[in-house]
């Protein structure tokens, strides 16, 4: 299918190249003078018989070796300080400056200071350098900026931190502005990196060839050259995106090494830390900003203890269960919960370019692998499990997350409406696997079906309008 649709784009784009061929023809038939615009005719050939000496292809690697130098610099450069600047305020401030004088100052400036400081040889490395970093940096920057705080919160729920965050979550969520800034700043450099050579006539470079070019007049001969650059930048650009989705891919695929056999019943996460002491909440009251969403809540969960928290929509049931798992400070009263709380969140919280497997893994680094997958294939089947998360449909996506709450390393449970959006048989078959692994552990989940307390056995706490347990 991917290749059908390269077929059509190639030929949408002939009668497009064919017009354009014809009004450069036209014009040149029109300026009646080869020296000032040659025809395509002419020009073609010229080219052709240029392709065919060796010394064409030794002056284009020559300035392909120094070009990619430069563009290779200026991206790792530029990653390393985008990432310092999009968590460090102050890298970000120190180095705006420099950032905007490299962005702001013509090439053509900087051409003539690095002729002045370091001569011709290496200019167009230079140049390279100077016009992709500041395209590079502010991706990687906007990329960092735009991450979702919510798979954060995730990551720190789960304790998935180090590397692990850094290439499966935080990486993947920059690199759609990398490939944008790849995308953007390959052709720039070529042209920037071809400018730099005409100026300062580095020797065996395409921009030597073009100023000699024009110093005696084969404006056919300029054309072919410039030719060249357009093939050469487009290759260039195909192929810098052909590495940045073959590493996007890498990242997509979860690949630490693990134990590879174990009894799916009696190892992981679900059964390794029972609760061991008492969920308590006295008058507790808590929200967002200075206004409070629940008031005065008292409860009081005992190791193995079920509670299902009920109420009408927007009544406070999250905010309680934020309390409960440490992710929301209360204004007032006292909290006593356990160290480590596994979640369902009331939103989905995977990763949606990893697969229903490797979100979970994700969590669960220390599990055997065919462990994992059998937990996973009870609720979504044994083709369920290696779907990525954004082909999922909302009710596979809440059995993933129960999966990950319930293999997850945790003192106890809270769920958000786990069962929203599955039918009457998913529902059941979920319940079971809860109870099936929730061992020892406090069960905390909110609903709004008093079926759903039953089915858990679960005691069932109210909180009404004004917030009150």
């Amino acid at each position: 299918m991917t290749h059908n649709r390269f077929n059509k784009n190639i030929f949408a784009y002939i009668p497009a190249a064919l017009m354009w061929l014809v009004i450069w023809q036209i014009a040149s038939t029109l300026t009646g003078l080869d020296i000032v615009l040659p025809g395509p005719v002419k020009v073609f050939f010229c080219m052709a018989g240029m392709l065919g000496q060796k010394n064409t292809y030794i002056i284009t690697m020559h300035s392909l070796i120094r070009i990619f130098a430069g563009y290779t610099a200026a991206f790792v450069t530029a990653v390393l300080a985008g990432l310092a600047a999009g968590y460090v305020r102050a890298v970000r401030i120190m180095s705006a400056p420099l950032i905007s004088a490299m962005q702001a100052l013509p090439v053509t400036a900087f051409i003539i200071l690095v002729l002045m400081i370091a001569g011709a040889k290496n200019v167009s490395a230079v140049i390279a350098f100077i016009v992709v970093f500041p395209v590079v940096y502010h991706g990687m920057v906007q990329g960092i900026d735009n991450m979702d705080k919510n798979l954060a919160q995730m990551a720190d729920v789960f304790n998935i931190h180090g590397m692990r965050r850094f290439r499966y979550i935080s990486l993947m969520q920059c690199m759609p502005y990398i490939r944008t800034a790849v995308k953007s700043s390959a052709g720039m450099c070529w042209k920037a990196g071809a400018a730099a050579e005409v100026i300062g006539i580095t020797r065996n470079s395409i921009g030597e060839q073009m100023y000699l070019a024009k110093l005696y007049l084969e404006t056919d001969v300029l054309l072919s050259w410039g030719i060249i650059i357009i093939i050469a930048s487009v290759v260039f650009e195909k192929l810098l995106l052909l590495i940045s989705d073959a590493a996007a891919k890498s990242c997509c695929r979860y690949g630490m090494s693990c134990r590879s056999h174990a009894s799916a019943d009696n190892c992981g996460g679900h059964n390794s830390r029972p609760g061991a002491a008492d969920i308590e909440l006295n008058d507790v009251s808590a929200g967002y900003g200075l206004e409070n969403v629940i008031n005065g809540i008292s409860v009081k969960i005992p190791p193995g203890g079920h509670l299902c928290i009920m109420g009408e929509s927007g009544i406070g049931k999250t905010t309680l269960l934020k309390v409960i798992a440490g992710l929301l400070e209360c204004h007032k009263g006292s909290v006593t919960v356990p160290q480590k709380v596994s979640v369902v969140f009331q939103e989905n919280r995977l990763c949606p370019w990893l697969s229903a497997y490797d979100n979970v893994r994700l969590a669960v680094p220390d599990m055997p692998a065919d462990v994992v997958r059998s937990h996973l294939e009870k609720l979504l089947g044994e083709s369920g499990c290696d779907r990525r998360a954004d082909e999922l449909s909302g009710g596979m996506k809440r059995r993933c997350e129960i999966v990950r709450a319930m293999l997850a390393d945790s003192d106890a449970v809270v769920m958000d409406e786990p069962f929203a959006g599955l039918d009457e048989d998913n529902r059941s078959i979920a319940v079971k696997y809860i109870l099936d692994n929730i061992g020892s552990r406090q069960l905390i989940v909110s609903t709004h079906d008093l079926k759903d307390a039953v089915r858990l056995q679960a005691d069932v706490f109210f909180i009404d309008k004004n917030g009150n347990g």
